[in-house]
């Protein structure tokens, strides 16, 4: 798969999630989605996943 191609098709999943969320309560995972915490006092687990996809998107934990 050339760089291009991998922009394009992480795109394409970006903006899905992008409407996902923005069709959906901030208190309440979108349809089909896991929720990992709930809560003020709930903890955050950082996981292989969740730090790739915070380095990719250049987000701050």
């Amino acid at each position: 798969m050339h760089h291009r191609d991998l922009a394009r098709a992480l795109q394409i999943e970006l903006d899905a999630l992008d409407r996902d969320l923005a069709a959906t309560s901030p208190h309440l995972p979108p349809a089909g989605y896991l929720a990992l915490w709930y809560g003020q006092r709930a903890e955050q687990r950082q996981t292989p996943a969740s730090r790739l996809l915070t380095r990719l998107t250049g987000d701050q934990v």
